[in-house]
């Protein structure tokens, strides 16, 4: 009688345990993403970076988005990943923050470029959007927040500007939910042991995130749209730890990068 009752709590606890494991996955968001063609997807693309377009303005230094292609190739090319597929995108504006859109897009902030300790931490966040793209976050994001039905109606010519910077918002302004930012995080730290770049300096970036957060959530962008920095910034120090011996590569010239930034820096500082 003990056995059979001792079973039947071991089945009980899996099926439970089952349950709560496969409820951890957006079945819906996932499903309804393969409803969205490559066309549509190219169209909410397009329509959310002219939407960007129209709000800022461009970074016009072909050094330092030269730099910064350099790092995005490296870390394509190592991770088998075709770099015609990613459109990279550089604009002016001092928030600390990047994101990836519909159809390989990433846009990266100035602020970022400028706040950046060392070429490894830009790197680290192009692998975390390149991960959220490959991953296919970005449209179970917009699935989840704004439905299916509004996307595919404006990603086929619906063209409500208020609906697309709507989307724009969600992108660039709301977080992920934990479980892609942990699956993004992982797959960054992976793509870049993979491309002999040093992911240690993630995690210097998560922490330094985790301990600026609250002064200014404006310019602090990409703490309220990934959040529990600290407690990922643990998590890839594990990752690391579990890669000690492995060796590192500079893509750009360190001493060539203090130079661009320190240029940025001061351009700027004359803007303001």
């Amino acid at each position: 009688m003990n056995k059979i009752i001792f079973q039947a709590i071991i089945t009980v606890m899996l099926f439970f345990g089952l349950w709560s494991y496969l409820s951890d996955f957006q079945w819906i968001e996932l499903l309804q993403i393969e409803k969205i063609s490559k066309k549509t997807e190219k169209e909410l693309g397009n329509l959310m970076w002219k939407a960007f377009q129209a709000e800022y303005s461009s970074l016009e230094h072909e050094e330092v988005f030269a730099s910064v292609d350099s790092l995005l190739t490296h870390l394509c090319e190592a991770n088998n990943i075709n770099r015609s597929d990613i459109k990279l995108h550089l604009l002016n504006h001092q928030a600390i923050n990047a994101f990836a859109m519909p159809d390989g897009h990433i846009v990266v902030f100035s602020g970022l470029l400028t706040d950046a300790a060392n070429q490894e931490e830009i790197a680290a966040v192009l692998a975390h959007e390149l991960a959220h793209l490959s991953h296919g976050h970005v449209l179970q994001k917009l699935v989840k927040e704004i439905g299916l039905a509004v996307l595919i109606s404006v990603g086929t010519g619906s063209n409500n500007m208020e609906i697309i910077r709507q989307m724009a918002k969600v992108l660039s302004s709301s977080a992920f939910d934990r479980r892609l930012e942990k699956q993004a995080d992982e797959s960054a730290v992976k793509s870049m042991i993979k491309a002999q770049l040093n992911p240690a300096p993630f995690a210097d970036f998560l922490t330094r995130m985790s301990e600026a957060e609250g002064n200014n959530s404006e310019v602090l962008r990409w703490v309220s749209t990934h959040p529990d920095s600290e407690e990922r910034a643990k998590k890839v120090l594990e990752m690391v730890d579990a890669a000690e011996g492995k060796k590192y590569i500079s893509v750009i010239s360190s001493a060539h990068w203090l130079e661009l930034q320190k240029e940025l820096r001061q351009e700027t500082f004359e803007a303001e």
